[in-house]
């Protein structure tokens, strides 16, 4: 009987055991399903937080751009409009460049236009006081504009004395070449006349213009027959230079004015009145 008491009492004690048991398995599976169930709903909460944020950050990056593309529209516009306004002033500007050359070359011209025999006759200055210049043109050829070039080339400075509008003539045609620099001083007398110190570089420019000039035959006569005379003078003083009586370095001095020399002033000097005794 005793043996029986045990055993029914070791079967309680085991079937109480497996109810703890079984209720702490149901515990587990009800705990496991809670802590499930909230990181489901934490991933969820994630999920809807990112859509929401990048939802956001596209709305933004969206707006950053199209505000950024209307700025860079409005500067294109406006360099749009600078360019053709700057075009426009660019062609007013040629077309004022344009006027004022051919308004200068229609005076040069209208100024070289000879004069009636008679006209040429009583503007010519005596016969010895030509210059000789006048009565020995240079020559022109390929070979000795070359060596007018080689001339020009080895002189330090020459001067040059003539009217401003020749002068002005002269600084259109050698500012289109490789060697013109204008000079620092140039200056003006009260009769239109001016006075200029050319370096031996400027003056090979100078002739290289006015060489090309000459034998440029769309040009106008007018404009290649001041050239010519211009050619003249200088080409005439480069070929005549010769050192001074005390062995300094000749200047080359180049006049270009076909008036006769101005007559040295009469002796204004009052004569002595008479004495009386």
């Amino acid at each position: 009987m005793a043996r029986r008491g045990e055993i029914e009492a070791l079967a309680a004690e085991i079937r109480k055991l497996q109810s703890n048991f079984d209720r702490l398995h149901d515990d587990l599976k009800s705990t496991r399903a809670e802590i499930v169930d909230v990181i489901l709903r934490g991933f969820a909460d994630l999920r809807t937080d990112n859509a929401a944020l990048r939802q956001e950050l596209n709305g933004s990056t969206s707006s950053g751009f199209a505000e950024q593309r209307n700025i860079l529209n409005q500067v294109s516009e406006r360099l749009n409009q600078e360019r053709t306004d700057a075009q426009v002033v660019l062609r007013e500007i040629e077309g004022l460049r344009r006027d004022a050359a051919e308004a200068r070359v229609a005076e040069l011209e209208a100024e070289q236009q000879p004069p009636t025999a008679p006209q040429i006759e009583d503007r010519q200055p005596p016969q010895s006081a030509a210059d000789p210049s006048e009565t020995q043109p240079v020559d022109n050829t390929q070979a000795n504009y070359t060596r007018l070039l080689a001339l020009a080339a080895g002189v330090a400075y020459a001067e040059i004395t003539c009217h401003r509008d020749t002068w002005a003539f002269l600084v259109e045609r050698a500012a289109q070449t490789e060697h013109f620099r204008l000079p620092a001083g140039v200056d003006e007398a009260d009769d239109g006349t001016i006075e200029a110190d050319l370096s031996g570089r400027t003056l090979i420019a100078v002739l290289d213009a006015l060489w090309h000039t000459v034998h440029n035959n769309a040009l106008g006569d007018g404009t290649r027959a001041l050239a010519e005379r211009i050619f003249d003078r200088i080409g005439h003083a480069l070929q005549t230079l010769q050192p001074t009586d005390d062995g300094e370095q000749a200047v080359t001095r180049i006049v270009i004015d076909n008036r006769p020399p101005k007559e040295p002033p009469a002796d204004s000097t009052p004569e002595p009145e008479p004495t009386t005794d």
